[in-house]
C-alpha cells in the first residue's frame, strides 16, 4: 500500500487574551501538515475571530461547546490542513468581552485529506475533572488531541491516559478562562477518553478529536496475480504482473 508517515508534534504555545484581543508567542510550525487551535472563551460574548501571521484561511471547527448561564466556558477546536506553515508563526484572536486563552499546536505526518476522524466534547460546573467523551480510532497510528477550558483561578490542569500536555495557560481571576491541550500519538487504535484533573471546582468543557496519519488505512500487503516472464539474456530478464493495487503499481 502507499507508505505511511508517522505523526509528529512539531510545535505548540498558548495565550491569554483577556477580555480583548492577544498574539501568541512565535513558534516555528516547519514541516507541519495539521495546524489545531482551542480556544476557551466566555459564552455570553460570542465566538472570538481567528487568525495568523502566515494569512491562513479556511480554519475548520471540529467541534463546539457554547456554554450557557450555567456553565458559562465556550470552547472551540479549530483545525487547518495543509495551510501555510514555517518559522515566526503567531495566532491572533479578536474579540473583545471575551475573557479567554488560547492554545495552537501543530503536526506533521497527518493525512492531506479527510483527516479529521472521531471526535467528542462536552461541558459543566462544579467540576475539578472532566471527560470529553471516549472515542475510537477507525485505524491505526492516528493522533487523539484533547483540549480543556475551565475557570477555576489558577488551578493547574494535568491529564492521564498515556497523553502528554503540550501547553496550559491557567485561568485568572476576573480575566480568563483557562486552557490546555495535550495528545497521544497511537500505534493500535485503541479508545481514548483521558481525564483532565485540577484542584477547587468550577465550570469546564473539554474536546477530543482523533486525526488520521498520511497513508494510513491500507496496510494490506498487495496481491500479485498472473505474473509472466520473457528472458532478455543469460542472466536478465523482464517480469510483469497484475496487483489488486488501485494504481497497478508493481511491487517488487
Amino acid at each position: 500500500g502507499p507508505t505511511s508517515m508517522t505523526i509528529a508534534h512539531v510545535a505548540s504555545v498558548a495565550v491569554t487574551f483577556g477580555a480583548g484581543s492577544a498574539t501568541s508567542a512565535a513558534v516555528a510550525t516547519t514541516g507541519a501538515n495539521l495546524l489545531v487551535v482551542v480556544v476557551s472563551s466566555y459564552y455570553g460574548a460570542g465566538p472570538p475571530a481567528l487568525s495568523d501571521s502566515k494569512g491562513n484561511t479556511g480554519w475548520v471547527v471540529a467541534q463546539n461547546f457554547d456554554g450557557s448561564g450555567a456553565a458559562g466556558n465556550r470552547l472551540r477546536m479549530y483545525y487547518l490542513l495543509g495551510g501555510t506553515v514555517g518559522s515566526g508563526h503567531t495566532i491572533t484572536i479578536t474579540g473583545s468581552g471575551m475573557y479567554g486563552s488560547a492554545a495552537f499546536a501543530a503536526y506533521s505526518g497527518v493525512a492531506a485529506s479527510a483527516a479529521l476522524d472521531q471526535g467528542a466534547i462536552t461541558g459543566s460546573v462544579g467540576l475539578t475533572s472532566i471527560q470529553a467523551g471516549s472515542v475510537t480510532p477507525s485505524e491505526a497510528n492516528e493522533v487523539v488531541i484533547v483540549g480543556l477550558g475551565y475557570g477555576t483561578a489558577a488551578a493547574t490542569a494535568s491529564i492521564d491516559g498515556g497523553f502528554t500536555k503540550r501547553v496550559n495557560d491557567n485561568p485568572q481571576s476576573g480575566v480568563s478562562y483557562g486552557v490546555a491541550l495535550g495528545d497521544l500519538i497511537q500505534t493500535t487504535a485503541t479508545a481514548a477518553n483521558p481525564t483532565w484533573s485540577w484542584t477547587g471546582a468550577g465550570e469546564a468543557s473539554a474536546v477530543i478529536a482523533t486525526f488520521k496519519q498520511a497513508g494510513g488505512g491500507d496496510t494490506t500487503p498487495p496481491v500479485l496475480t498472473t505474473p509472466a516472464g520473457t528472458a532478455t539474456g543469460p542472466t536478465t530478464a523482464t517480469v510483469g504482473a497484475t496487483t489488486d493495487e488501485g494504481n497497478g503499481t508493481l511491487y517488487a
